[in-house]
């Protein structure tokens, strides 16, 4: 312990044992912290409630504090009006206003006590400012004036509240929100941008947000992003540009609206190098969860077109020789292992795949005793004709999926033989 918070502990325990409010304070105020001791929020309590027997409105004050903390929130608005009786303005206006606050969050509050509840926290927050004039206390008044006139007006939409002044409470919001403007408030501006954007003037919503975005407010970026959405659906990269910087600094809703615009930008997106960038970043914003179903489709769908780009970046040409079917060994060759059975006389029929291209072909049969799918006569041309575009050859199984087909030279004929594709997850 340091030699300074020892030798307090041990003067204010002396004067604490002569019922000195003072001495009590500031060992609860040292356990709240930590100072010199290990913080023990009950023991603080304890010496608070013994300061304040003795008088002591600022251990009063500070029992709200961590009645506030604890989410006892009708015991710190208590012990707080009691402090503020007794003189103690700030910070116990500001207190106020932040349990208010708390209050007007409950869930099963009915709507007109949250209205009334965030009234008073805007009101003890504009005593706050009028005492110090500090912005900070102006945007939370104007905030919390703000969501008195959204529950106010929801209220009235739905015929809960019938009795309510609602041009009166929006002026007084305007008049906070412009006054915390006035003073370099970017929270401010958002709030403000909010307003104008659920009024629909989406113009002056837009301007706004654009200058609460220099103040890196979250929720302006997360508007900003929403309305690029509706300026521009089909070109989205300014609105995925602000739903990143709002995901980066923390708003709730900027995930989901990123992995939405991500997922829809690369679903027809031809380049792969952007498909692939994409998809490292909707894994970073899925973490550890599991991943959804449009990502494991969007993430199989890249795997199967890089498969068939680097069947094309080989290009391989198929000699002058004829071409023949010759897939044995069907089951050996297919991965995972026991996944699917290819059985003797199973119907399959012969196509051919390309980065650009999917063409079926009117040949088909039926595998062999051996479980091999043969032709005695040699394919077509056009056969050839796709693979030297880069292209390859499958087999297609009623009701048992895709297998497909690698070349090799065999004397003096080209076989089509099997190609295993481990678990790659054919797209045809």
């Amino acid at each position: 312990m340091d030699k300074r918070y020892s030798e307090f502990q041990k003067n204010a325990a002396e004067a604490a044992g002569r019922s000195n409010a003072e001495a009590l304070f500031l060992l609860g105020k040292a356990s709240a912290l930590g100072w010199g001791v290990e913080q023990d929020l009950n023991l603080a309590r304890s010496f608070y409630l013994k300061a304040e027997a003795l008088g002591s409105v600022r251990a009063t004050h500070n029992l709200g504090v961590l009645a506030l903390d604890a989410g006892e929130t009708e015991d710190a608005i208590s012990y707080f009006l009691k402090a503020l009786e007794k003189g103690i303005r700030m910070p116990t206006l500001w207190n106020l206003g932040r349990a208010y606050a708390k209050s007007a969050e409950q869930r099963d509050l009915p709507l007109a006590g949250k209205v009334d509840a965030a009234t008073k926290s805007a009101q003890y927050y504009t005593q706050a400012f009028d005492a110090t004039q500090d912005v900070a206390y102006a945007e939370s008044a104007a905030a919390e004036f703000l969501r008195a006139y959204d529950l106010a007006r929801t209220g009235k939409l739905r015929g809960v509240l019938k009795v309510v002044d609602l041009p009166a409470s929006r002026a007084r919001t305007v008049t906070w929100l412009k006054k915390a403007m006035d003073m370099g408030s970017a929270r401010a501006w958002s709030n403000w941008g909010g307003l104008l954007y659920v009024e629909g003037d989406l113009k002056q919503a837009r301007k706004a947000f654009e200058r609460a975005a220099k103040g890196d407010v979250p929720q302006a970026y997360q508007y900003l992003g929403k309305l690029a959405e509706s300026d521009h659906p089909d070109a989205p990269q300014t609105a995925i540009a602000h739903y990143e910087r709002a995901f980066e600094l923390g708003h709730p809703e900027a995930r989901a609206a990123l992995k939405r615009l991500l997922l829809g930008s690369l679903k027809y997106e031809k380049d792969l190098d952007v498909v692939g960038r994409g998809i490292k970043r909707l894994e970073m914003l899925q973490g550890d969860a599991e991943a959804d179903g449009e990502l494991v489709d969007l993430v199989e769908d890249y795997e199967w077109r890089r498969f068939l780009a680097r069947e094309k970046a080989r290009d391989r040409r198929v000699p002058n020789l004829p071409i023949y079917l010759n897939a044995c060994n069907l089951n050996e060759a297919f991965a995972p292992k026991g996944l699917k059975q290819f059985f003797p006389d199973s119907y399959w029929s012969l196509g051919g795949v390309g980065v650009d291209f999917v063409e079926p072909l009117p040949i088909d049969g039926r595998l062999d005793g051996k479980g091999c799918a043969n032709l005695s006569d040699p394919l077509p041309e056009n056969v050839r004709e796709m693979l030297n575009k880069g292209g390859m050859m499958f087999l297609r199984f009623q009701g048992t999926g895709r297998f497909m087909l690698d070349w090799e030279v065999k004397g003096k004929q080209v076989h089509l033989i099997p190609r295993p594709t481990g678990a790659l997850k054919i797209q045809l």
